[in-house]
């Protein structure tokens, strides 16, 4: 089983409508522009490079976890997707559906490219009971789930609240985490993923103090507003439910800590399984595991720029700022071949088809890489994580 989770920056309809050409009819005018994914990546537009993310396209086989012979992902969840309820909480916005079926249409035809005789079949998870029949959540964003039909099937779903001490949001009806149960196709157990968006880290002595306290809030939360009905249900964060899965942007890092000690789910014990005869450990993170191999300089936001004073091939503190992403699952999960998907260091740049080249070695063109590092940005401002585990 295979989750890939991405915070696609402010991600609207218009986000995925195909580029403009220079020249030709769609070239004229001040608002034109080249297609630069192209360029780079091998994709037409934004919609064409996530179906090819998600299908394992060739220009991501130097990323372990994106390798097509690891088979296709089962599970994608967006965060950031900026089609849902206004903040009135009345007005749903007729673009969410809108949205995830284009992206499901692009990817099902990739799909059907990458695994030619038994394709997946993606589709995305649709609210009961809510007006226009899909999933949507309070505030200014929500969540997508875009899973593989073939293996496992939407149970229920709805917003995690916390009566009486609302998480720390930037408004009490903003960023919500979503509770997604899924069945497991194959084996026929539940699989529960919460996606966050936590407040930013903020600044000055404030400086993390919002996120971290919401990741240590978000595991006391004892309400799920289920979408259909199922109202005030306990999330069994401290049950020995076997999978869990808190994934998201989290604006904070497991090795940061706000001035007075407190760190990012401290009481979930977010590190790497102590000694035989420790204390009971009931969660762990992906980009705490040091047993998965993770680059100690390895960061989930990308900078606007690459930094100056490096030469190819660039290390990643050059072109990576910060740990905000995570996955925490719980124990006894154990992950394969799971962490951050380094995108833009380890693209294939196909260019020149007949020579592909890590657009990251010592032969790149400084100014080449760097024009990736832009193009990258027009999709997102941080990379992507993923987990397998049986």
């Amino acid at each position: 089983m295979r989750i890939l989770v991405w915070n696609i920056q402010d991600l609207f309809l218009t986000k995925i409508k195909p580029e403009r050409r220079r020249g030709g009819k769609e070239g004229k005018g001040k608002k034109a522009k080249t297609v630069t994914l192209l360029n780079y990546a091998d994709a037409n537009d934004v919609r064409d490079f996530i179906a090819k993310l998600v299908t394992c396209y060739r220009t991501w086989a130097n990323v372990p976890f994106l390798q097509n012979a690891n088979g296709p992902i089962d599970l994608f969840v967006i965060v950031e997707v900026e089609e849902c309820v206004k903040i009135a909480g009345s007005d749903v916005n007729a673009n969410y559906p809108v949205l995830m079926r284009k992206l499901v249409k692009s990817i099902n035809q990739e799909s059907a490219i990458r695994f030619p005789g038994h394709p997946p079949v993606y589709d995305y998870v649709r609210g009961a009971n809510v007006a226009g029949g899909y999933m949507v959540s309070a505030g200014d964003e929500t969540f997508g789930f875009i899973y593989n039909s073939l293996t496992l099937a939407p149970l229920n779903g709805g917003l995690v609240v916390n009566p009486g001490n609302p998480l720390p949001t930037e408004d009490p009806a903003q960023r919500l985490p979503f509770l997604m149960n899924f069945t497991s196709l194959v084996g026929g157990n539940q699989i529960t993923v919460i996606a966050n968006h936590a407040p930013p880290k903020g600044r000055g002595d404030f400086t993390y103090q919002a996120s971290i306290l919401y990741t240590n809030q978000l595991q006391n939360c004892t309400q799920v507003n289920f979408v259909g009905g199922l109202n005030f249900a306990s999330i069994p964060l401290n049950a020995a439910t076997p999978r869990i899965f808190i994934v998201g942007d989290f604006n904070c890092s497991i090795d940061r800590f706000y001035p007075d000690g407190t760190r990012p789910f401290q009481n979930l014990y977010v590190h790497p399984p102590p000694a035989p005869g420790g204390a009971t450990v009931k969660f762990g993170s992906v980009m705490g595991n040091t047993g998965l191999n993770v680059d100690a300089n390895m960061r989930t936001s990308v900078k606007g720029k690459l930094k100056k004073g490096f030469q190819p091939k660039y290390p990643r503190l050059s072109y990576l700022e910060e740990q905000y992403d995570d996955i925490i699952y719980s124990y006894p999960i154990a992950p394969l071949n799971s962490g951050v998907l380094d995108l833009v260091g380890e693209l294939i740049d196909y260019t020149d088809a007949a020579n592909p080249v890590n657009i990251n070695n010592n032969n790149t063109n400084a100014a080449r890489f760097s024009g990736w590092i832009n193009s990258f940005n027009s999709v997102s401002d941080h990379l992507p994580m993923g987990i397998q585990f049986i």
